[in-house]
């Protein structure tokens, strides 16, 4: 965790942070200011433990939580753009084995720009100890076996369309892969109160039909123009003029999804 014990010292340090993040506009920034002073007025003052628990209440609801809502809504879009890239590289790569190395390096890549939302310039050693941490959370959700059963329910739900429905499967697979990575990097970097992997894993998995229906938002909005292309060349184009061919797609998707 950034901050250890929730002590007024720690909170102070943690709003000055807050208060040097080009991530929030001045306003933002003054109030963290603002509030790290007041908590040094209070100290200053010798106060009871109560007093100081109440303070330490009242920082961390009205002014920190506020505050890390703005850098949430910031790393909410950098991981959705970070999901469509890595569904539309992933589906519509001419090169299946190297599928891998492009959904490590943009979750990598995607890990570390949350993280510089939250931290703005992070050092090396809160880095490694931010990847290590998401690295271990993710590497408990059973990928293969949801990516094998979205794949079966693609199968099932969309008309025939060759190959492309394995490359939509791998593509929809890796997109959840990095909105999972993307949440728990959120997750990791908002947690000024400490972090708990085994609460984090418990998070993960009663939040995954959200991230499964987020990556069927995008596929439908974002993915599904571009593989027009691929699907007209795997058909005859009879049936690919065909009214409601591509409405039919889309649904069966979605539908294999929600399945």
């Amino acid at each position: 965790a950034w901050l250890g014990p929730r002590s007024p010292n720690s909170l102070i340090l943690y709003l000055d942070r807050l208060a040097g993040n080009p991530n929030l506009d001045d306003e933002s920034a003054k109030a963290a200011q603002d509030r790290a002073l007041n908590i040094e007025d209070v100290l200053g003052a010798h106060p009871l433990n109560d007093d100081l628990v109440r303070t330490i209440e009242k920082t961390e609801q009205e002014t920190i939580e506020p505050l890390l809502g703005q850098l949430d809504e910031k790393a909410a879009h950098e991981g959705r753009r970070s999901v469509r890239d890595v569904m539309l590289a992933v589906t519509l790569s001419p090169y299946p084995s190297a599928d891998i190395f492009i959904v490590l390096y943009r979750n990598f890549q995607m890990a570390l720009r949350i993280m510089r939302i939250y931290q703005s310039r992070p050092t090396p050693r809160e880095e490694w100890r931010i990847l290590r941490d998401i690295l271990a959370t993710v590497a408990t959700v059973n990928f293969l076996n949801i990516s094998r059963r979205l794949i079966e329910s693609l199968f099932s739900q969309v008309p025939v369309i060759g190959r492309v429905i394995d490359d939509i499967g791998q593509g929809l697979g890796a997109g959840l892969l990095t909105s999972v990575a993307g949440h728990a990097a959120m997750d990791r970097c908002a947690a000024f109160r400490g972090w708990n992997h085994d609460e984090e894993v418990r998070s993960l998995a009663g939040r995954m039909g959200n991230f499964l229906v987020d990556v069927r938002d995008l596929f439908t909005k974002d993915l599904m123009p571009e593989l027009k292309g691929p699907i007209r060349s795997a058909v005859s184009p009879d049936e690919a003029d065909q009214p409601g061919f591509w409405d039919t797609i889309a649904r069966g998707v979605a539908g294999a999804i929600d399945m």
